[in-house]
């Protein structure tokens, strides 16, 4: 009887026992293997995400693809279960930068959640811009600074591991 090359032996080994981990194919983070402690849970396209910022934007102090921080105020439920806990860290970046002029209108800045992290698990996320306008048109600037609430929401399904009851 011929024996098998290393790889083979070591692949059924890790294959018999159920240990290894496995890719999420969304965004390359690692889930435990079957049969552990956690749940994948799919938020829907449209979910709401409360946001408390932790970093400030302006149109006259940022530009396009300055960093933006922010925290989730509230817990996200999906059928009575908490999906994504309250402070649940968020980033992203500035995507637009309008200054205000005299002719110009009102001033706007833009921007969008890119990363959501959970615990110690990160999350790809498309989120729609937020896009805060000065409140006159004789306002010169538009600041957002921390603790300013501001509401976005996914784009796109989201695919979360939480842990199972």
């Amino acid at each position: 009887m011929k024996p098998l090359p290393l790889s083979v032996t070591l692949g059924a080994a890790l294959a018999f026992t159920g240990c290894g981990a496995n890719a999420n194919a969304r965004d390359g983070s690692l889930s435990p293997a079957t049969g552990s402690a956690f749940t994948e849970v799919t938020l829907p396209q449209g979910t709401l995400l409360p946001l408390s910022l932790t970093s400030a934007v302006g149109s006259d102090t940022s530009a396009v693809e300055d960093a933006v921080t922010a925290e989730l105020t509230h817990a996200i439920t999906l059928d009575g279960r908490d999906v994504l806990p309250a402070g649940a860290r968020l980033s992203g970046v500035v995507t637009v930068v309008d200054g205000s002029g005299r002719l110009r209108g009102r001033p706007t800045i833009q921007f969008r959640v890119r990363f959501l992290r959970a615990g110690n698990t990160q999350y790809n996320v498309e989120t729609a811009g937020l896009s805060p306008q000065a409140p006159s048109i004789t306002q010169r600037e538009v600041r957002l600074g921390p603790g300013a609430d501001v509401t976005t929401y996914l784009t796109v399904p989201l695919t979360v591991r939480v842990p199972s009851h």
